[in-house]
């Protein structure tokens, strides 16, 4: 097995849950070695994380354990470098560093010496970037691409950055799901979830009242991407109707969350969205009770109020009524799974969940 370092994104433990299910996505053989709010240490068998960072949206960087020596295979005998410290004391990790170098008569210039955590963009123009965590060093070999990200959203046909969800969440949906195969968005807007499955080379389904948005996106994808080789189909619908469908995999989704608003609602303005939204969410999911064989992976809201007041929506009930359950996850994570920004006029919960087995027993 060889030892991983990821470096995690502003949501830890959604970071680290996503991980795990890449990892059983993937058949990919692990130990978790540790893991606190910044880092999760692996030990890993069949792994690749130049095709992992690609795909984990939750993971800023992947590193390695640095050897004895640098190993270093370039021409010249100077190179640029910087240091990320986590829980690391920076002298004695400086002084290991400088001893590599001299190991091979290198002369390293040491840029963003200021910082203790260096940004995925400014770490692409270094020769090695070093992670010093705890008594290890350790050299990162993958790093995420946040530019990538948001060229492929400004430049598609269409964009709204107010509505759309982000690059990033739709991967660590996409992953929590543990989809092998499929992956059905009956809410799919502008197809942000169904490009980025595609690109992870899922077959994906979508459904929406507006559907030219997706169909136009994913158009653009694949002539751009052409290395995508999986099918794509959207429909024009509703998500409380999919009788066209026979059987879905696994649903990974963002749906409706009400009404956008310029400043926050009242609290009677909210408990009336609520309330519209109870029978959207209600009706949705007992459609997909009907066909869904793997995971729910959906977010649903709280409403803020311009008060103060939170107006929550009592998904547990909706959802247990429908004939599903929360899935068990780390027990030290909780599920629902807060994604929760101050800025933000609502409070975004990630649920996965899956069917309750008993309840249909008992149907039947």
């Amino acid at each position: 097995m060889t030892q991983y370092l990821f470096v995690l994104g502003r949501n830890p433990d959604l970071s680290l849950l996503e991980i795990l299910a890449y990892c059983k996505r993937k058949k990919i053989r692990y130990t978790m070695i540790d893991s606190n709010e910044e880092i999760a240490v692996f030990d890993m068998q069949g792994f690749d994380e130049h095709i992992a960072i690609k795909e984990l949206g939750g993971t800023v960087k992947i590193a390695r354990p640095q050897p004895e020596l640098l190993n270093y295979k370039g021409t010249k005998n100077k190179v640029i470098y910087a240091v990320n410290y986590i829980k690391a004391d920076p002298v004695q990790m400086d002084q290991k560093i400088k001893k590599l170098l001299a190991q091979e008569e290198l002369k390293g210039t040491r840029r963003h010496g200021k910082t203790r955590k260096i940004d995925p963009s400014k770490a692409q123009n270094l020769d090695y970037e070093f992670i010093a965590y705890r008594n290890t060093i350790y050299t990162t070999t993958a790093v995420s691409n946040p530019k990538e990200y948001k060229l492929r959203d400004a430049t598609r046909p269409i964009y709204d950055p107010l509505k759309v969800i982000s690059i990033r969440l739709a991967k660590i949906l996409i992953n929590l799901s543990e989809a092998q195969r499929e992956i059905f968005d009956p809410f799919c807007g502008t197809g942000t979830i169904l490009q980025e499955a595609l690109l992870m080379d899922y077959l994906v389904w979508g459904v929406d009242k507006e559907a030219h948005a997706a169909r136009k996106n994913l158009e653009w994808l694949e002539q751009r991407y052409t290395q995508i080789k999986s099918h794509w189909q959207v429909f024009q619908g509703d998500a409380t109707d999919l009788r066209k469908f026979k059987t879905i995999e696994a649903v990974v989704t963002e749906p409706y969350l009400g009404p956008f608003h310029l400043g926050l609602p009242t609290v009677e303005e909210a408990e009336k969205i609520a309330d519209e939204l109870r029978i959207l969410y209600r009706g949705t999911l007992m459609e997909l009770a009907k066909k869904v064989t793997g995971k729910v992976v959906i977010i649903f809201p709280e409403l803020k109020t311009r008060s103060g007041d939170i107006v929550s929506l009592d998904m547990y009930t909706i959802i247990t009524r429908s004939g599903f359950k929360l899935a068990p996850i780390l027990s030290s994570i909780q599920n629902p799974i807060p994604y929760i920004d101050k800025k933000d006029k609502i409070n975004r919960y990630i649920y996965i969940l899956q069917k309750d087995k008993a309840k249909e027993i008992i149907k039947k």
